[in-house]
């Protein structure tokens, strides 16, 4: 369970780096947002159904914020040292 976890908030520290060096960070919301619930929902669809664990969009949010943070702490040091 927790490695499963674990791994949404890799793939949502992932797209927020992303998000933050696109520079379209309102649209890399949404984006991430949008594939996050498609994640859920496809886990209720899928041929052994687990279901729609808000628990996993939680953590995808953690590590999509935690990524958009460290981006832009590498950003900030990069520019200081530069």
């Amino acid at each position: 369970m927790y490695k499963d976890k674990l791994l949404h908030a890799i793939v949502g520290a992932a797209f927020g780096v992303a998000t933050y060096f696109s520079g379209y960070w309102l649209i890399g919301f949404v984006l991430s947002t949008i594939i996050f619930v498609l994640k859920e929902v496809y886990d209720c669809i899928k041929p052994l159904p687990t279901g729609f664990d808000k628990v996993d969009l939680t953590a995808d949010y953690i590590g999509l914020l935690i990524g958009f943070w460290l981006a832009g702490m590498l950003h900030g040091i990069i520019n200081i040292l530069v």
